[in-house]
């Protein structure tokens, strides 16, 4: 990699050009609420070392993102270009980490690629990172850094954890930091539950044995997961019940969104895929009975998706 740092800084590049035009782009919809009118991120101090109760941004699962929107406040206010700025840093930041994971990924006791062509991979990968159309969202709407800085960090331990794995001398430093880097991740955003169960799907996938270290190397991981539903508990139970807490959307019953999601799940497949007729919202009807055949046959697909993975 040390051989190569033109390409690691061409990626980067690279997500700055592709998004340059989006330095103007206001405020809409959540931007609102979580940022321009959020009163909680226009003080550094008070945020962190807050006198009295807590406003709901400093405080659960999302500390991190919220700390970056009120430094964007202290340094630029309310003018979108600083926050921009921050988002598309977070973007190139995301795609060089792809680019190293790729790079390290294709170089291990299952998958053996040339050198030559462990770096074209992982180029390439990267630059699709970068550009598919369905970052557009998390890049250019600004309250979706939680989502975006979330993901860089979780790339960032995974980076981390595998530097560690392949190095000759088995120092902490590199381990640690993939500890610290699944820290910054999971009060960053909700979804980085998943980050101990990625690295051990990696495991198993390209390193082939289970060793009794290696779960006991995970056990930080997987302590840290812990950490989001015991603080959406403790940050939440005191103004609402568990059975909310819980729940993306209160006015829906779980049977019928957990049926509704298989349907909006091969939408997301398909974008990822065939990213046409993008929108901000896609309209779903609700689905209410296992039976019916729009859920079947998305709970037949998605399923056939999960066996072939």
């Amino acid at each position: 990699m040390r051989k190569y740092p033109y390409l690691i800084i061409i990626v980067f590049l690279y997500s700055i050009i592709l998004y340059h035009n989006t330095l103007h782009v206001p405020f809409y919809l959540d931007d609102y609420s979580g940022i321009a009118e959020n009163t909680g991120i226009r003080d550094i101090q008070s945020f962190i070392f807050p006198e009295g109760k807590r406003n709901p941004t400093q405080q659960g699962t999302r500390f991190i993102g919220f700390l970056s929107f009120a430094i964007n406040y202290h340094l630029n206010g309310l003018e979108v270009e600083g926050y921009h700025i921050v988002n598309i840093i977070v973007h190139a930041l995301a795609g060089v980490l792809v680019y190293l994971l790729t790079f390290m990924l294709t170089d291990t006791p299952v998958v053996k690629f040339s050198e030559q062509d462990r770096r074209n991979v992982a180029f390439l990968t990267a630059l699709l990172f970068l550009s598919h159309p369905v970052q557009t969202q998390a890049v250019t709407y600004i309250i979706q850094r939680l989502a975006s800085m979330a993901g860089m960090f979780y790339l960032a331990s995974i980076v981390f954890y595998l530097r560690f794995r392949r190095a000759v001398s088995k120092g902490p430093v590199w381990y640690l930091l993939s500890i610290f880097m699944a820290l910054l991740a999971t009060f960053t955003k909700e979804i980085t539950f998943t980050l101990p169960f990625m690295i051990l799907l990696i495991e198993f996938i390209f390193y082939g044995r289970q060793e009794k270290q290696k779960f006991l190397r995970m056990s930080p991981y997987f302590v840290i997961a812990l950490l989001i539903p015991l603080t959406l508990i403790s940050s939440r139970s005191n103004v609402q019940s568990y059975d909310t807490v819980f729940r993306a959307e209160t006015d829906i019953d779980r049977l019928t969104y957990l049926l509704t999601e298989t349907r909006v799940l091969l939408t997301y497949f398909r974008i990822l895929l065939y990213p046409a007729g993008q929108r901000l919202f896609y309209d779903f009807p609700l689905y209410h009975s296992i039976t019916d055949p729009q859920v079947m046959l998305a709970l037949g697909v998605n399923l056939s998706l999960i066996g072939i993975g």
